[in-house]
């Protein structure tokens, strides 16, 4: 299992935007348009760590099914050949 360096890196995205959440509460008016960056930038973080997670499981398990295919393939033909 993959150990994390620093956790409050992890952590970093999701505060980012409960932060603007909680900034675009506690602002009035024309104001509140200013935590939207911050806000785009934490959902950003959060989704291309999702995405980037996704891809990588599902390569393993292409990887998975295509060693395990070749693996029964050379058998058969192994056992068959005996």
């Amino acid at each position: 299992m993959k150990r994390f360096g620093n956790p409050l890196i992890s952590i970093a995205a999701p505060l980012l935007i409960i932060l603007a959440i909680l900034g675009f509460v506690h602002r009035e008016g024309s104001e509140k348009f200013q935590v939207i960056p911050a806000f785009f930038v934490g959902s950003g973080l959060v989704l291309t760590g999702t995405v980037r997670r996704l891809r990588r499981r599902r390569m393993l398990l292409v990887v998975f099914f295509l060693c395990f295919f070749f693996v029964f393939v050379f058998f058969f033909f192994f056992f068959l050949y005996l």
